[in-house]
């Protein structure tokens, strides 16, 4: 998984997976989802975040990685 914030633009995402998007669609305003090509959910993005959430209440040092890149997250594993 990898979280992104684009600052010009105010949208954070977080990419699931790496398979390539076949589809963008409203999710739920103001969500847009990227899905493949089996209708699976690759990525989120969030428009004009700084409307809905804190931004700058996010970890510093996690936004110190993603003010314009991606970083990698490592998640638990789900047994």
């Amino acid at each position: 998984m990898k979280l992104g914030y684009y600052q010009a633009v105010d949208v954070p995402y977080i990419r699931l997976s790496d398979s390539p998007v076949t589809d963008t669609r409203d999710i739920a305003a103001p969500a847009l989802g990227d899905f493949d090509a089996e209708e699976r959910l690759v990525s989120v993005t969030l428009s004009e975040a700084s409307h809905y959430i804190d931004i700058e209440a996010l970890p510093h040092n996690l936004l110190e990685h993603i003010e314009s890149e991606s970083v990698s997250v490592e998640m638990p594993q789900v047994a």
